[in-house]
């Protein structure tokens, strides 16, 4: 095991970035809020501080610092959590005792509205995980060496494929995770049951994924292909197409539409899921359109499943959806 520098810990592990690997935290004057873990509630009363390091559920009255949080949630001792922690971040065995004061002073930068809090849980927020092949992936079209590029990866702990989304240089901001639990749905846990989850609570959402690796590509074709999910990219570039994002669903922010209108590329083609209401997607481009040359892929002559995304069906229906694509004016 190696050793940490316990001077740089607090730069690596927050009680912010641990606890929102479980709750989806939303920042809310001076606080982050979610669903408590602890007791079924509908509306947010779970509170983390990062100026008290600390969090505190005003329902069930559960609160306490990052210890606390990892001897409740996995229902474990206080001893036990501290060997847990130490394991997970690296700290030798002769360092941890000094966990439970340097717990109390973890202090993670205030960020504004173009920096967000990094998930630098160790130097690289990937190497905690596997570096295995995903073979319900791969079974889809996705390329190995493609999956490599985005650097996907395997969380054995909770069971779900993961993968960094990087800001515009390159920085990972947040990880993101997809269970391979195909039962989820039924799941009654409801942090297991989620399709989708966040390791790391990202601030605002103003980046797109690919767009660190694929920004050569779009600026010499002078256009954007944004897909909804992760996988479309990856899929699509298989077939040796790579200026390509993904806008992490279709609830597009007015943050990532304002990148939109600074990326470097005249033409932005909306590539999102069938199920998507074009009425939907015009209404959310009329402020793009006024910059760029917008396109919708409409699948007007079915091709495409219900909820399809537009690669789903291969490179020829998809080049058959790009050929017609729809002008939003």
């Amino acid at each position: 095991m190696n050793e940490v520098d316990l001077d740089s810990l607090k730069e690596r592990v927050n009680v912010v970035e641990y606890i929102g690997q479980f709750v989806h935290l939303e920042f809310n004057n001076g606080e982050w809020w979610g669903l408590c873990p602890f007791h079924d509630e509908k509306t947010p009363s779970f509170d983390v501080n990062e100026e008290k390091r600390s969090y505190y559920c005003h329902g069930c009255k559960n609160g306490g610092t990052i210890i606390d949080f990892t001897s409740n949630f996995y229902k474990i001792s206080v001893a036990q959590a501290i060997e847990k922690l130490a394991e997970e971040f690296k700290i030798s065995r002769n360092k941890i005792p000094s966990l439970m004061r340097i717990s109390k002073k973890f202090a993670p930068k205030k960020s504004d509205k173009k920096v967000i809090i990094p998930t630098e849980y160790i130097e690289d927020p990937m190497s905690k995980y596997e570096k295995s092949d995903i073979k319900e992936w791969i079974a889809e079209g996705i390329k190995q060496s493609v999956m490599d590029k985005y650097e996907v990866r395997y969380n054995r702990y909770d069971n779900r494929i993961v993968f960094p989304i990087k800001d515009d240089n390159g920085n990972v901001v947040v990880v993101k995770g997809r269970t391979l639990n195909p039962n989820f749905k039924l799941e009654k846990d409801k942090i297991k049951s989620r399709k989708y989850t966040y390791y790391g609570t990202p601030g605002t959402y103003y980046y797109f994924f690919g767009y660190f690796e694929n920004q050569n590509e779009i600026i010499e074709k002078n256009e954007i292909i944004v897909f909804e999910g992760e996988k479309s990219v990856m899929k699509l570039e298989g077939y040796g197409i790579k200026n390509c994002v993904a806008s992490l669903g279709s609830a597009i922010t007015d943050e990532q539409i304002e990148e939109l209108i600074k990326f470097p590329c005249r033409d932005v083609i909306i590539a999102w899921d069938k199920d998507k209401p074009k009425a939907m997607i015009k209404e959310k481009m009329a402020l793009l359109k006024k910059y760029k040359n917008v396109f919708l892929l409409n699948d007007e002559h079915g091709a495409l499943d219900e909820k399809d995304s537009p690669i789903d069906k291969g490179i020829e229906v998809f080049n058959f959806l790009y050929q017609n694509k729809e002008r939003i004016r």
